[in-house]
């Protein structure tokens, strides 16, 4: 299901080149400017170059507008996806705009214009497993895990080997207090994706439910090894959200089990990472607070409490204390 989605965005993108006039640079600006591929910066230049030709309007205009809001979004840069977005709905309203700007707004916290932007998206278009999954990820972030299990339930009737969509509902299950349901999904989502480090964080924050913290240490470890390894993540995964919570993860798992020594550089590290989402920063600001706690000469730091489920990994939250990654979402792009 993805890649068909996304090759409608390429259609749309490939007619913006077959003019005779410009068709040099157009050959050249046009698949940097069109691919998930491209780094950040090169895609958003390209981007500029093609809308400063002023040569396209409505549609093509539209669809040059979204894949510039794909370069914001991989360098985190929320408030100018939602502004690229927002001029592409006015140009051309679809589906996978609605999606990505719902996208947007979610990793900035707001939830509510998220869930708005989701249902725009399932109202103007067919229905779509991915969509159904990212309003369960603003759903779930807002404590409504109940509508969001029911979302992630659609989901995977659609497109039942997407692994983000058995961790996001496991997080929605452990939230519940089902752990066993919990790690049965995160269990196949690991099953489906073995080389996503975001359900192996989701799978820390149970065990560490469970008491079990030798598991919870092990698979963060795991997630960190991942994520160092530079596997390819979703696009719409905000920058360093993964590391940032799988260092928390484990270092809350040390200091449930005593190990502060181990907890304190664990919580170091997630404060080393840049948060560009609202999942990251909530990650960073529990990790702030449990480094204060355990630096504190005078007495011991109590015991972590027992913390909600990542936030989809991104999770969002994304995003989220949060899982990272993945997932995000143009309308070919999970969330985490």
């Amino acid at each position: 299901m993805r890649r068909s989605i996304l090759t409608f965005a390429f259609v749309a993108a490939a007619t913006l080149w077959s003019a005779p006039s410009f068709a040099q640079s157009r050959s050249q600006l046009g698949p940097l400017c069109t691919s998930e591929a491209t780094p950040a910066d090169q895609q958003i230049d390209a981007c500029n170059k093609i809308i400063a030709l002023k040569a396209f309007s409505g549609e093509q205009l539209a669809t040059v507008y979204f894949w510039r809001a794909v370069g914001w979004n991989k360098k985190g840069d929320y408030a100018r996806v939602i502004a690229d977005t927002t001029e592409a709905l006015r140009l051309k309203p679809n589906q996978a705009l609605y999606n990505m700007r719902g996208s947007a707004y979610y990793d900035k916290g707001e939830y509510d214009i998220a869930i708005a932007d989701f249902n725009d998206a399932l109202r103007i278009g067919p229905p779509s497993g991915i969509i159904f999954h990212n309003r369960g990820n603003a759903l779930r972030s807002k404590g409504d895990f109940a509508h969001a299990i029911a979302d992630y339930d659609e989901a995977i009737r659609l497109n039942p080997k997407e692994a983000y969509s058995y961790q996001n509902r496991g997080s929605a299950k452990q939230a519940l207090g089902d752990l066993d349901g919990a790690l049965a999904d995160i269990n196949q989502a690991i099953r489906l994706n073995p080389a996503l480090p975001s359900p192996l964080i989701n799978r820390t924050v149970i065990w560490r439910a469970k008491g079990d913290y030798d598991r919870a240490i092990a698979d963060a470890t795991a997630a960190i090894g991942l994520a160092n390894a530079k596997t390819p993540v979703n696009i719409m995964t905000p920058p360093g959200s993964v590391l940032i919570s799988a260092y928390l993860h484990r270092a809350l798992a040390y200091e449930a089990k005593g190990d502060f020594e181990h907890a304190k550089p664990d919580f170091d590290a997630t404060l080393a990472g840049a948060a560009s989402d609202a999942g990251s920063k909530a990650n960073q600001a529990t990790a702030k607070v449990r480094l204060s706690l355990l630096s504190d000469p005078v007495e011991a730091a109590p015991q972590p409490p027992r913390t909600p489920p990542p936030a989809s990994s991104g999770e969002p939250q994304t995003a989220t204390a949060t899982a990272g990654p993945p997932l995000g979402s143009a309308i070919g792009f999970w969330l985490p």
